[in-house]
């Protein structure tokens, strides 16, 4: 995580820099169900629909098919 202090004391996390740093992470260990959900909800948040959805559609994979995950890549395939 990049956590940035601002000026005033305050700080921020760059989800940009976050998700650059996962997606490098993640082509060294492809196999990191985790990550790939950790990915997936950072491109939500990014506004990155269609990404979101190939990392949801791994991760499930990955999992061997869990719920929970199906419920995400579900909601995401419908944003």
């Amino acid at each position: 995580m990049v956590i940035r202090e601002l000026k005033d004391g305050r700080c921020f996390v760059s989800l940009q820099e976050d998700h650059a740093e996962l997606s490098a992470q993640l082509a060294k260990a492809p196999d990191d169900q985790a990550g790939w959900m950790r990915l997936a909800q950072m491109q939500q948040a990014l506004g990155r629909s269609g990404e979101a959805v190939d990392s949801y559609r791994r991760a499930y994979t990955l999992s061997g098919g869990a719920p929970e995950i199906a419920s995400n890549l579900g909601e995401a395939l419908v944003l």
